[in-house]
């Protein structure tokens, strides 16, 4: 079992990529964080597979919110 900080950070990242962002802030401080950072504490409870599955998830949702902010 993973400790409470890694369980946190995982649900935000799941959160934050499923409402298609791909920024991270601090919960508490709304500090930026880089996703290296995210990924680097994510290799302790999520698989290559997982992170991958990540990783592409950010670039699609980069890539999905700047199409919708030039549409306007």
């Amino acid at each position: 079992m993973a400790c409470l900080a890694v369980e946190t950070v995982k649900m935000m990242c799941d959160k934050t990529l499923s409402d298609g962002g791909y920024e991270f802030q601090c919960p508490q401080c709304k500090r930026e964080l880089e996703f290296f950072v995210i990924r680097h504490i994510l290799t302790s409870v999520k698989s290559p597979t997982e992170l991958r599955r990540d990783f592409e998830r950010v670039n699609e949702n980069f890539r999905n919110r700047r199409q919708r902010e030039m549409r306007k």
